[in-house]
């Protein structure tokens, strides 16, 4: 997969809707974890509406509320050569 050849926060999170998309929630919501983990809050989002759907409610409010506190901020991580 391109997380094996390049694992970055975005390939997780890449891969993690295409999971989605499959409808293979569950194993998405490790991948969307690792991505906002290494800096894609953006995945944040996703995250908390899969966590939603897999009833697990209270950990999707916490989720959702930490995706909205980066409003106005850079919502995945910048390269280290910028």
């Amino acid at each position: 997969t391109v997380v094996d050849r390049r694992p970055t926060p975005i390939a997780r999170h890449i891969l993690a809707e295409q999971l989605i998309l499959a409808n293979r929630e569950r194993d998405a919501i490790a991948y969307l974890r690792d991505a906002v983990a290494g800096g894609d809050s953006k995945a944040g989002y996703q995250l908390g509406v899969a966590l939603s759907n897999e009833g697990r409610r209270d950990e999707a409010i916490d989720t959702l509320q930490a995706f909205v506190a980066t409003a106005g901020r850079r919502l995945v991580p910048r390269d280290h050569d910028e």
